[in-house]
């Protein structure tokens, strides 16, 4: 079983990953690509270009942990054989971004609720060895607004 813990971390692949391969082929990302060791226990999270797919890799005492996402996307056919329509994917608060609303909401609510500067939020995240550009937040910001 996965245990969650205050003491596990969650790191993100930035770039786009293939969603072929398995726990062998997302280790060896871990290693080369993101400079991490695949047994720490921590959680590791892929998505593919489009992003509408995510793996999730985390090892336990037993052996490794593979969680898969598929958002799916319905297809109608449109009456007397005029084309398909494809369902949107689900909405997000910036478009083309990978920010959630939760992340953007603790964003938010620490500039301007706990009035801490955003470049205070950066040291923050460091610590937690998530690397943002200070244009990141300025970005998101301006656009959530």
């Amino acid at each position: 079983m996965v245990a969650l813990t205050s003491r596990v971390k969650f790191y993100l692949s930035a770039q786009a990953t293939d969603m072929r391969k398995s726990f062998d082929g997302l280790a060896g990302v871990v290693t080369t690509v993101l400079s991490r060791d695949p047994t720490s226990g921590d959680v590791y999270v892929f998505v593919n270009r489009r992003r509408d797919r995510m793996k999730l890799l985390v090892r336990d005492r037993s052996g490794f942990w593979l969680f898969y996402k598929r958002y799916i996307r319905p297809k109608y056919a449109r009456p007397e054989g005029e084309g398909v329509i494809i369902g949107a994917l689900p909405s997000r608060p910036i478009d083309k971004g990978i920010a959630g609303p939760g992340l953007l909401a603790h964003v938010l609510i620490s500039k301007y609720v706990d009035h801490l500067p955003l470049d205070r939020q950066r040291q923050q995240f460091r610590r937690q060895e998530v690397e943002l550009a200070e244009s990141t937040f300025a970005a998101r910001q301006a656009d959530v607004f």
